[in-house]
C-alpha cells in the first residue's frame, strides 16, 4: 500500500515538475522573443528616425498625415513572430489614411511651406491670402482663354451677390476647379505636387517679391518673374 502511495506520489511529482519546467520554459521562450522584438523594433526606429532626417528635415513641423506616412513605413518591414499584430495596424494606418485624404495633406504640407518662406504672421495674414489666391485664380482662367471684360463682368456679378459662407465656398472652388480640370486634361493634385515642389526651391526669390510688393494693397511684387 505505502509502495504504491510512493509511487504515486512520485508520479504526481514528476508532473508537476514537467509542468514547472514547461512553463518555465515557455516563460523564457517569449520573453526572448519579447527582447528580439524590442531589439528589432528599436533598430526600426532608428532607421525610421533617419527617414525623418532625409525627407522632412527642411521643415518646420511634420504634419499629422506625415506621422501617418511614416508610421505606415515602419509597420511595412518586417518584424519578427508579431505578423498578425502587423496586419492589423497596417489595415487601421489604411483608414486612417483613408480618413485624412490626399488633399488634408497636401494642405498641411503647403502650410510647411508657407511657415518656412514666409513666417507666422504672412503665412496667417487673411487678407493677404485671399488677395493671392484671387491673383492665382484669374491667372488660371486667363490661361484657359478668359478675357478681361468677361472677368470684369463675373467681378460685377458676383459682388452683387449675397455673402457667402466661406466653407460652402471652398467646396465650390475645390469642385468647379476640378471639373475645369478635368475639361483641360489637367492633372489637379499632380499640378499641385510639381508647383509645391518647385516653390520650395524658390524661396528666395518668393520671399524678395513679398518683400518688394506695395504696401497695403493686393497687387504682387514684380521683382522675380513667375
Amino acid at each position: 500500500m505505502m509502495e504504491e502511495f510512493f509511487t504515486l506520489f512520485g508520479v504526481i511529482a514528476a508532473l508537476l515538475l514537467s509542468l514547472a519546467l514547461f512553463f518555465g520554459a515557455s516563460s523564457l521562450l517569449l520573453n526572448i522573443i519579447k527582447w528580439n522584438n524590442y531589439r528589432g523594433l528599436r533598430t526600426q526606429i532608428a532607421d525610421t528616425h533617419r527617414s525623418i532626417g532625409e525627407e522632412f528635415g527642411e521643415k518646420d513641423y511634420i504634419a499629422a498625415c506625415d506621422v501617418q506616412i511614416i508610421l505606415k513605413k515602419l509597420y511595412h518591414r518586417e518584424w519578427p513572430v508579431i505578423g498578425v499584430i502587423r496586419e492589423r495596424r497596417e489595415h487601421e494606418l489604411d483608414v486612417i489614411m483613408q480618413k485624412i485624404g490626399p488633399g488634408i495633406c497636401f494642405q498641411a504640407r503647403v502650410v510647411s511651406w508657407l511657415l518656412k518662406c514666409f513666417g507666422s504672421e504672412i503665412s496667417k495674414d487673411r487678407t493677404e491670402r485671399s488677395y493671392r489666391f484671387l491673383e492665382e485664380a484669374l491667372e488660371l482662367v486667363q490661361a484657359c482663354g478668359c478675357s478681361r471684360k468677361e472677368a470684369l463682368q463675373l467681378v460685377d456679378y458676383t459682388f452683387s451677390r449675397p455673402l457667402g459662407e466661406k466653407k460652402q465656398e471652398v467646396g465650390g472652388v475645390m469642385v468647379t476647379l476640378a471639373a475645369l480640370c478635368a475639361a483641360q486634361g489637367i492633372d489637379m493634385m499632380q499640378s499641385g505636387e510639381v508647383e509645391l515642389k518647385r516653390v520650395w526651391t524658390k524661396i528666395p526669390q518668393i520671399r524678395a517679391k513679398q518683400q518688394a510688393k506695395p504696401m497695403k494693397s493686393p497687387l504682387p511684387g514684380s521683382l522675380a518673374p513667375k
